[in-house]
């Protein structure tokens, strides 16, 4: 009897695991369907919606980071739906980035490179918020791919997600910034 429980125990931990890896990719996937239409209520309402999915999986898989990331990009998409003043609406994930910064370096956790680039990206992401510079954007998707392929390579298998999504973000700010530049 206790054989069989060992047994069933690690298929039990992988159905949780592919359960919120796939929260994570539906999330993933209507986050990317929203850089991919115009911009307006639908975008909105898309990264919103992709946003609260990637959260969730990032909570059930209990990584930190990776709520924290979460919870910033939730603030800053339902922000967006208010009749705040722009720098209003800029300034306040701003403002939770860097409570997640103070809370990174008094838990010690920014001695570690990995948190020092990830902690990067979320400022840049945030900083991008506040200007809409596709150059901001592009500097916060590429750390934190890069984040997310490192924390992948060290055993943190959702982030495998994060890893793809901010690479698709880098490569969206890169085209924006080709049009900015052209025009």
């Amino acid at each position: 009897m206790n054989e069989m429980s060992q047994i069933n125990k690690p298929a039990s931990l992988m159905s949780k695991l592919n359960v919120n890896l796939l929260i994570g990719l539906v999330g993933m996937l209507i986050v990317i369907g929203g850089t991919l239409i115009s911009p307006g209520t639908t975008q909105k309402v898309l990264y919103l919606i992709g946003a609260v999915f990637m959260l969730v999986s990032a909570a059930l898989e209990r990584q930190l980071f990776f709520v924290i990331l979460q919870v910033v990009i939730v603030v800053g998409a339902a922000v967006a739906f208010t009749h705040w003043p722009i720098l209003v609406k800029a300034m306040v994930p701003l403002a939770f980035s860097i409570a997640a910064l103070i809370y990174f370096y008094f838990t010690e956790a920014l001695h570690d490179r990995l948190t020092q680039v990830g902690c990067g990206g979320l400022i840049a992401i945030a900083l991008g918020f506040a200007n809409s510079s596709p150059i901001i954007y592009l500097i916060g998707g590429v750390l934190l791919a890069i984040y997310g392929f490192w924390s992948f390579r060290r055993g943190v298998k959702i982030a495998m997600l994060w890893a793809i999504l901010n690479s698709i973000f880098a490569l969206t700010s890169l085209v924006a910034i080709y049009h900015w530049v052209k025009v």
